[in-house]
């Protein structure tokens, strides 16, 4: 593999990782990353969890605005109340599609008249290990909520990205080894084995992210996540954090971006968490 392929992949997985978590303190964005604020009434969704739906809100003539506080984080500013509250996760913590005062993470905090920072949007369970041991220096939480990120593990994800992009054409540049791995890859039973293989990663990284947070904060944890095709409809093994698993039944409204869950499923997400606090 020459040099130049090798900073194309770098490149194309930076431009996969959000590294640009914080925003400009106190500035106000009108649309962000999937949510391009265009009008799609009556479309259908565009994600594998919202495809059963049709959007059924016209939002041309709703104006959502993505405001960031102190922190440079999606939210009001702190106000020393005596509860903390900390989220972290992807899209669906941060919101993506609706107005914050609709978003899960506001809804509890205001119920439990709590401050709160919300860490989102991470693609990766790493990135969101990096985030926490630094707002740990800045924010003592009473409780933790944790909604998925898009790749809970890096790895299985990033071998399988720059596989798909090999082609046959590149296999005599690319060398021998990627023509093996495409082989393997194509058949059936080694791509099972690959999946239970990547499924059991993902479940020591869950469980070794269990640890982690468990020594950095030690206090009620809640894990959130969408039931997708690459969890199996699978419960975790966790022994600290409670989970709410979201089905596709439980999706029930589209966002603006006709991709993210709308707000009446952020109130039912909400709902869950509350009762569990």
């Amino acid at each position: 593999m020459d040099i130049d392929e090798i900073n194309k992949i770098k490149s194309e997985i930076k431009q996969n990782v959000n590294i640009n978590l914080f925003k400009e303190p106190f500035s106000i964005l009108k649309t962000y990353g999937k949510d391009d604020g265009k009008n799609r009434y009556r479309h259908m969704g565009r994600d594998p969890i919202s495809a059963h739906l049709t959007q059924n809100v016209d939002y041309s003539k709703v104006e959502i605005e993505y405001k960031f506080n102190e922190f440079g984080l999606r939210g009001p500013s702190l106000s020393n109340k005596n509860k903390k509250i900390l989220f972290a996760g992807g899209s669906f913590c941060f919101g993506t599609g609706v107005n914050v005062e609709q978003s899960f993470p506001y809804i509890v905090s205001n119920s439990m008249m709590a401050d709160y920072l919300n860490l989102s949007d991470l693609d990766s369970i790493g990135e969101l290990i990096n985030v926490l041991k630094d707002i740990k220096n800045k924010f003592t939480p009473d409780y933790l909520i944790l909604s998925d990120t898009r790749f809970i593990s890096e790895i299985g994800w990033l071998r399988l990205y720059i596989l798909d992009r090999f082609h046959e054409k590149n296999e005599i540049k690319m060398g021998f080894e990627t023509k093996v791995d495409n082989d393997i890859l194509s058949n059936h039973n080694m791509r099972r084995f690959a999946k239970y293989l990547f499924e059991k990663t993902d479940d020591n990284t869950l469980l070794m992210f269990e640890s982690y947070c468990r020594d950095l904060f030690n206090i009620p944890t809640v894990f959130v996540y969408f039931n997708r095709k690459n969890y199996s409809n699978r419960i975790f093994n966790f022994q600290h954090f409670q989970q709410i698993q979201v089905n596709t039944k439980d999706v029930i409204d589209l966002a603006r971006d006709n991709v993210h869950p709308g707000p009446l499923t952020h109130k039912w997400v909400a709902e869950k968490i509350i009762t569990l606090l």
